[in-house]
């Protein structure tokens, strides 16, 4: 006879000292499966990771749990999207507009500029495409127009005939500058943010 569902919650701390992983160890249908929940900078805490633990322990009472080595790659992400509440096949447009309408009201307006920033170069890039054809890939591509784009701009300047940009400001109207090209550090806050 198989031994009883059940299983443990695994904590690992991160070498940064304060970042901490939660696993659990699930014992079901015969087998020992190692199930990743995510980590303290994701939200996940000791008390979240007992009460997913113990979802899983019910559906394996229930014959209802796949064990996540199961699913396939594209299986385990459209799930994991569904749980947030995220649809693959709508448009980063959408997603992002969504997305940006619940979290401005509770960000300070010094961020929510920066943000509209930073979502405003993601938006012309990936607007078009499907969250599911989000992949690394172009991801990389993004980030290589982007720094395709910062060499242009120094190139420009460095010839003494730089690149101008009308800017528009809600506290002074639309403005001509000289473009800036975006330094490693914008590049890597847009990555962040996507």
């Amino acid at each position: 006879m198989p031994r009883p569902a059940d299983g443990e919650v695994l904590e690992y701390l991160w070498t940064d000292g304060k970042t901490t992983s939660f696993n659990a160890r699930v014992h079901a249908y015969g087998v020992r499966t190692r199930v990743t929940f995510g980590s303290s900078q994701q939200g996940w805490n000791r008390r979240r990771a007992e009460i997913e633990l113990e979802k899983i322990v019910q559906q394996v009472a229930r014959g209802t749990w796949v064990p996540p080595a199961v699913l396939s790659k594209e299986e385990r992400r459209t799930s994991a999207m569904a749980e947030l509440g995220v649809r693959l096949d709508e448009r980063f447009s959408v997603f992002a507009t969504r997305w940006w309408k619940s979290k401005r009201l509770r960000i300070a307006d010094r961020t929510t500029s920066d943000y509209e920033w930073r979502l405003s170069y993601l938006q012309r890039f990936f607007g078009r495409y499907e969250l599911n054809e989000i992949d690394a890939a172009l991801v990389d591509r993004f980030r290589d127009e982007l720094h395709e784009q910062a060499a242009t701009i120094r190139a420009a300047a460095d010839r003494g005939r730089p690149l101008s940009e009308t800017v528009a400001d809600r506290r002074v109207g639309s403005y001509q500058r000289h473009r800036r090209p975006l330094s490693n550090t914008s590049i890597n806050a847009m990555l962040k943010l996507l």
